[in-house]
């Protein structure tokens, strides 16, 4: 599926790519590998040509998702002015 979006959203110069974007540090993927995973490689002569990667260098992703479900339960939970808090909060933040 990634190479046929890579395909179409390929330019004549090749300069347009479909980014993807993982969670883990890079050295986290490397090591997936090592144990028979692995992640999407890209570039030329890759998998995925017309694809790059980044890394967003979260060491425990399962801890952030853990922490926001605990503050999106908090603020469903909580009212201002007899409004959920959570909508506030979005609206100060957006």
């Amino acid at each position: 599926m990634l190479q046929m979006i890579g395909l179409c959203n390929s330019s004549p110069n090749g300069t347009t790519k479909v980014a993807i974007y993982d969670a883990r540090p890079l050295l986290n993927a490397q090591a997936n590998m090592v144990k028979g995973g692995g992640y999407e490689a890209c570039g030329p002569g890759k998998n995925y040509e017309n694809c790059s990667i980044k890394f967003g260098d979260i060491d425990n992703i399962h801890e952030v998702r853990k922490a926001f479900d605990k503050l999106h339960t908090i603020g469903l939970n909580k009212t201002i002015k007899g409004k959920p808090a959570i909508r506030d909060w979005l609206m100060v933040n957006d």
